[in-house]
């Protein structure tokens, strides 16, 4: 095999490994490059000298910095192996892509959040409580828009309230008027500002209910937990977007530092009282940036072309995603994504309730309890009908939450589906008539089964 084809990219490679590890890492890059072949395959092997690691050889050794240097390989793997002394090893051909489109399945888990694939397959699926405050920053038609409508699906699935900053109602103008809406879109930065003094508001209101409740709550799910047993109305949680924000705050000129102390306090205080914030924008300023990453804990770069700002995020190679590689990003904790694609028409289609997403499982449960047995819902009834006991008891206490099921004293305390979940599921569209081989027969598409892996 001829290995002079190979080494103009060993070049550019070198380049940016030495840069990420002197400049970024401030440790000493390789001594020593080898352009070799085994196998077939074709790799560059970089050596490095013990006298220059001295006492920072864990971090020479770190998966993060394996990572760190994948990442601004655009997604090429580094090896790191240690049998004949500390090596990267980094494979030049049969690279993994990856895929130009993935679909948000049909069927998602309630309560986790959904955000894309990597290049070898592994979903990358987080509970809200793991995915915290988002930062996302991503050029027109990267792909940005897309993640908040997936961001924002998802939340309706699990029964937030949506608190939108949109400017002039590009991103969601099918959510205009939602019912799920905590206020009116807001559409210009005076109402961004007014918008988030209302959710910094809510959360006065909020600390004063946990405050007022036996127990002494520290989330949202311990108080929604208590107040079922008191008796007292749940809780909803809640998605704040805020899209445009760097350009928001530019405009709101002589409101800016007073923007920025109400964002940084927000940020600070709501994750507690069941409040996510997502920060979108174009572009993140030095300071912007100082002041939102370190309250965020998932970060999502599509393309820009500041290189500066994606390395500040914790992002570095975002600058170099390719200009069709819609939807595909750098995360702080999963590398290189594929975002999941979800079409506008899955936000827009039926009647603004029938956004509360309930899969197609659960819509027939519902149906089923309906025309079998009167609305009851119960887990031992549940599980009858084919559900494991612990998928029964979450699916009935997180509808309980939702005041989608109550307990009817005048038939033994009884849980029976609510007005509300019946309307929910009458004006559910669907676009098939489901039948019950259907529904559990269905399972979400395994990604070897669609993933073109692209390995040459």
């Amino acid at each position: 095999m001829n290995l002079n084809q190979y080494q103009e990219v060993a070049n550019r490679i070198i380049e940016v490994v030495d840069y990420v590890l002197f400049e970024e890492l401030k440790i000493y890059p390789p001594e020593r490059y080898d352009l070799d072949q085994a196998n077939g395959r074709v790799f560059l092997a970089a050596s490095f000298n013990p006298l220059q690691m001295g006492r920072s050889m864990n971090l020479y050794e770190s998966a993060d910095t394996a990572r760190r240097l994948s990442d601004a390989l655009a997604g090429l793997p580094v090896v790191i192996t240690r049998k004949t002394g500390l090596r990267y090893i980094i494979p030049l051909n049969g690279r993994p892509q990856l895929p130009k489109l993935v679909e948000l399945p049909k069927e998602t888990k309630r309560d986790i959040v959904a955000i894309g694939v990597r290049h070898n397959g592994k979903v990358i699926a987080k509970p809200w409580s793991r995915i915290g405050h988002v930062m996302v920053v991503g050029k027109t038609r990267s792909g940005k828009s897309t993640s908040l409508r997936l961001f924002a699906y998802q939340a309706l699935r699990d029964n937030f309230l949506l608190a939108i900053a949109d400017n002039d109602l590009t991103t969601f103008p099918m959510l205009n008027g939602h019912p799920a809406l905590f206020a009116p879109v807001a559409p210009n930065p005076q109402a961004v500002y007014e918008l988030i003094e209302k959710v910094n508001a809510e959360c006065d209101s909020r600390a004063a209910l946990f405050l007022s409740m036996p127990g002494h709550p520290e989330t949202l799910d311990e108080y929604n937990k208590l107040a079922a047993q008191h008796g007292r109305e749940p809780m909803r949680p809640m998605l704040l977007i805020l899209d445009e924000l760097s350009n928001t705050i530019i405009l709101s000129a002589s409101k800016q530092k007073q923007f920025m102390n109400l964002l940084g306090a927000l940020g600070m205080r709501t994750l507690k009282f069941g409040i996510h914030i997502i920060f979108a924008a174009h572009e993140f300023t030095k300071d912007q940036i100082g002041l939102i990453r370190p309250q965020c804990e998932t970060v999502l770069a599509f393309r820009n072309e500041a290189k500066e700002m994606s390395a500040l995020m914790g992002c570095a190679g975002a600058e170099r995603i390719k200009q069709d590689h819609q939807g595909e990003m750098i995360t702080n904790k999963w590398g290189r994504v594929k975002g999941y694609f979800l079409d506008k028409s899955r936000m827009t289609g039926g009647s603004p309730e029938a956004i509360t997403v309930l899969s197609e499982k659960e819509a027939f449960l519902v149906k089923r309890s309906l025309a079998e047995m009167g609305g009851r819902m119960s887990i031992p009834l549940l599980t009858t009908w084919g559900l494991g006991e612990r998928e029964a008891r979450s699916l009935i206490e997180s509808w309980e939450l939702c005041g989608w099921l109550f307990k009817d004293p005048k038939r033994d305390n009884a849980r029976y589906v609510t007005p509300k979940l019946a309307e929910i599921v009458s004006s559910r569209q669907t676009g098939q008539t489901v039948s019950s081989p259907q529904i559990w027969s269905q399972a979400a598409v395994k990604p070897d089964q669609t993933l073109n892996m692209g390995l040459a």
